[in-house]
């Protein structure tokens, strides 16, 4: 349990950062490789809206603008390993 607590914490904190700054982030992927990302949600970062699409909300996925490709990436929040 206290491993999912911490889980959910960094996640959390992931998150919140995202949402004042650029982070960078370590998260396994489904190949098993690890990937490292500058990562934000921070609005002077992301591009303008151009649609109006209405996706499911998907509590275990994590979406984040990637700095470095300048899209739009995502990953399964058990799957995340570090931030800084």
């Amino acid at each position: 349990m206290s491993d999912a607590l911490k889980m959910a914490w960094m996640n959390m904190k992931a998150k919140s950062k995202m949402y004042s700054s650029i982070v960078i982030i370590q998260y396994r992927k489904k190949d098993d490789s690890i990937r490292t990302a500058k990562a934000t949600l921070n609005p002077a970062y992301l591009p303008a809206v151009t649609s109006n699409s209405h996706r499911k909300i998907n509590d275990g996925i994590q979406v984040y603008w990637d700095i470095d490709k300048q899209a739009f990436r995502s990953y399964i929040k058990s799957n995340l390993i570090s931030i800084s």
